[in-house]
This record gives C-alpha cells, structure tokens and sequence, in this order.
C-alpha cells in the first residue's frame, strides 16, 4: 500500500471513531427507545390482544424489524434488543397489562 493510501485510510478510521463518540451516546439512547417501544408492542399483542407471536410483528412500523423480539416466560413478556446496543423487556400483569422494566 502506498503511503498516500495508508494516510487516507488512517484519516477515514480516525473520522469513524470521533464520529462514534459523538454520535454514540444519542444513538444508543434512540436504540434503547426503539427497543422498548417493541418490546411493549409485541407484549400488548400477545398477551392483552391474544395474538400469535408471528401475527404481531407486522403491525409495527418500519424500521423496527432491526430489533430482536423474543417471547420471555416467567414472567410472561417480550424481550426486544439490538445486540450489543439496546435491551428492553416488557412483562405482563393481568391487571396492569403490559409495563416496560
């Protein structure tokens, strides 16, 4: 490699890392948002609406198919995360229905 590209590659990855911290910390708060407003969708669906897991995943909006869902058991709830980012979990109460944690 020549030493103009190494220079320029060296730049490129010294923007990336300034760019993370910069941009890290409000990226990670919107993930963590996004997260729990899945993981709250899917967990009204399935246990206050009653639906199949796989039925509620279309009804959320685009763009949060980035987000992991899984259904957790004890106690009954939905899982959303974005790994090594976002996790947020919301549990069921039959009277409270779903709640974020």
């Amino acid at each position: 490699m020549s030493r103009g590209w190494s220079i320029a590659l060296g730049s490129l990855v010294a923007l990336a890392l300034a760019a993370a911290v910069f941009y890290g910390p409000k990226l990670r708060e919107g993930a963590n948002m996004g997260a729990g407003f899945v993981a709250k969708q899917m967990c009204s669906c399935l246990f206050v609406e009653k639906r199949r897991f796989d039925a509620c995943r279309p009804d959320l909006m685009a763009g949060t198919e980035v987000f992991r869902t899984e259904q957790v058991a004890d106690p009954p709830g939905v899982r959303a995360h974005l790994p090594f980012v976002a996790e947020r979990t919301a549990l069921f109460d039959a009277e409270l229905g779903c709640t974020l944690q």
